[in-house]
């Protein structure tokens, strides 16, 4: 069965006249006859009911046109759908990121985003930045926000900086520097720290280290953990001190106190990084957005 077929029929349907049909579809009235009985051929039922003065369907063709009036609906959303698909406003971006970065610039980038992609399904994986890395090169997820990354854990993937943020050094409110309005390095350097992992985030955890040195200071750390909650938590507890960049400032600061640090340091740098090979038409218009939003 053609499609030409349905939609002679369909053109006859409506009109109730082969002439007019036959115009409306640019088509000379014997092709569009022989179209018609071509199709009560391959369906074995008459059509139409057909005199020198009307043109009338059967039952048979009342039945017909309003199941392919449906198909020719369908079709008509499935084009739509298929345009909506390719131009990224329809599926799913599928986000790594960092719960310590969701209090800062995240929501308000995913708010834009969904504003004007609003039948995007957007699911958000909370993934320290190794694994999130490993989902980008595995295809689990689009996207990934790990905060500062080493440039070789970027190999084969792109990336691009959003932003550079201060230092802070983070103490509980109890402790002899939280009045202080700024502080340098030195100033901390005899103190016990707490610092993330070196495995769940070997960048993090080298530019701690980097700006120890700049201070002139090996750090003692007496514990690790795997999440900046964490850390923020033992800090607040009284364990240790430790250094961070801005956007964790904006996590629930209860017993603890963000103090800037003096000394002139290499800002934390944060990334978006996402596989070349990743040619969802979501990604490359959420990728927009985003250059849009931070003006990248």
């Amino acid at each position: 069965m053609q499609m030409r077929h349905l939609e002679c029929f369909l053109a006859v349907a409506e009109e109730l006249h082969f002439s007019r049909a036959a115009k409306r579809l640019n088509l000379s009235q014997p092709p569009l006859s022989k179209h018609i009985q071509q199709l009560e051929g391959e369906l074995g039922v008459k059509l139409f009911h057909r005199n020198r003065h009307s043109v009338t369907l059967t039952e048979a063709g009342k039945v017909y046109r309003g199941h392919i009036q449906n198909v020719f609906q369908q079709l008509g959303h499935a084009q739509v759908a298929a345009q909506r698909a390719q131009a990224g406003q329809t599926g799913e971006l599928r986000i790594g990121f960092l719960s310590a970065l969701f209090y800062d610039f995240v929501p308000p980038l995913l708010l834009r985003y969904r504003e004007h992609f609003p039948q995007v399904q957007v699911s958000m994986v909370e993934m320290v930045p190794a694994e999130q890395i490993e989902a980008l090169r595995s295809g689990r997820i689009d996207v990934a926000f790990p905060g500062l990354a080493p440039e070789a854990l970027f190999s084969g993937l792109n990336s691009r900086a959003l932003r550079k943020d201060a230092w802070f050094a983070c103490v509980h409110t109890g402790h002899p520097l939280a009045t202080k309005k700024q502080v340098w390095l030195e100033e901390i350097k005899n103190e016990s720290f707490v610092l993330v992992q070196r495995t769940v985030s070997p960048a993090f955890y080298d530019a701690i280290l980097e700006l120890c040195h700049i201070g002139k200071f090996n750090p003692r750390v007496v514990q690790t953990a795997a999440r900046a909650q964490t850390l923020l938590s033992l800090i607040a507890a009284g364990i240790g001190v430790s250094l961070f960049p801005e956007a964790i400032t904006k996590l629930p600061t209860a017993g603890l106190v963000f103090i800037p640090l003096r000394d002139k340091l290499p800002p934390f740098g944060h990334f978006i990084v996402w596989s070349p090979s990743n040619s969802s038409p979501v990604l490359t218009e959420f990728l927009g957005e985003q250059a849009a939003f931070f003006g990248t």
